[in-house]
């Protein structure tokens, strides 16, 4: 999850807000997403892409790019930012979803009526 330039505080701030917005107004979606991940393969994090977030030819419904990342390929990437936010959440609560930007990747561990930003 590294970017490729350093980002003002300006710009990280700006996706966070843009992103709390997209994950209240998406949330029912990610979650269930989330938790089919969960279920079907263990401890993960959820990566969306917030950069072509829709595919509404496809589905007739706007949709987003995502990807269920297991913890074992997160020990893989030897990302340790993430693999210890993914290994200590609830997931009888929460979920860790990572959207990704053009120049970065924000994790968050998400849950309702709760969303935190952990990792960057």
């Amino acid at each position: 999850m590294a970017a490729e330039a350093p980002q003002s505080q300006d710009v990280v701030t700006q996706w966070r807000a843009s992103d709390e917005a997209f994950v209240e107004k998406h949330f029912g979606f990610l979650e269930r997403a989330a938790r089919a991940g969960f279920e079907a393969s263990g401890r993960g994090a959820l990566f969306v892409d917030v950069t072509t977030i829709y595919d509404e030819a496809v589905s007739g419904k706007p949709r987003p790019q995502m990807s269920y990342v297991t913890r074992q390929q997160i020990t893989e990437r030897e990302d340790g930012k993430l693999l210890p936010l993914v290994e200590t959440y609830d997931p009888a609560q929460e979920f860790v979803g990572v959207l990704c930007h053009l120049q970065e990747d924000i994790a968050y561990r998400i849950g309702r009526g709760r969303r935190r930003t952990p990792v960057t």
